[in-house]
């Protein structure tokens, strides 16, 4: 049988858990809905395919530190930043945080992109890599399981439902039958 003050302590401590959890997945869905088309648009350029190409050509350690170096410049720009906004420079500083994620996902990402299949031939990268997508696939299992998400999809269903129909009201199609081309 638990004991009780276990509970009552995991209780505590789920719910913070559970804020972060919350604040990560709505800001990473955001980053996801602004920045997928434009990753999806640079891809398709074909400078991008072709620096692709040239850095999957590479070595697995010279396309780690091809990722790794913009990773950490841009990692510590963030930290900067958040120092800049807490000492009164909050537009500086969060116009430096918003510069630094962006660079860290077109940048670095594409990288990961382009050298994934040989940066995975590094065991130990692989076996960090799989261990850190493990555990993010596992707290959004967790995550998704709360009344949290289940707020949140019913939030982001109604946010949808109304988007669409002040767009069908003003394109002056409200309550006539969409095609399934239009409903996507």
């Amino acid at each position: 049988m638990p004991d009780e003050s276990q509970s009552l302590s995991r209780r505590i401590f789920r719910i913070p858990a559970e804020i972060i959890v919350a604040i990560y997945v709505v800001v990473d869905s955001l980053v996801s809905l602004l920045f997928r088309p434009v990753i999806r648009f640079l891809s398709g350029l074909r400078i991008i395919q072709r620096l692709e190409h040239a850095i999957d050509s590479l070595h697995p350690y010279v396309i780690l530190v091809l990722m790794v170096v913009p990773f950490a410049i841009a990692e510590f720009t963030k930290v900067f930043a958040v120092y800049w906004m807490s000492t009164g420079h909050f537009r500086s500083g969060m116009t430096i945080f918003i510069g630094a994620y962006v660079v860290s996902i077109f940048v670095c990402e594409r990288i990961l992109h382009a050298g994934k299949n040989k940066l995975m031939t590094i065991r130990w990268f692989a076996v960090i890599y799989t261990w850190i997508m493990d555990i993010r696939d596992r707290l959004f299992a967790w995550f998704r399981e709360t009344a949290i998400w289940r707020m949140v999809v019913d939030l982001k269903a109604r946010a949808g439902a109304m988007v669409r129909s002040l767009r069908d009201r003003l394109r002056g199609t409200a309550g006539k039958p969409r095609s399934a081309f239009e409903r996507r």
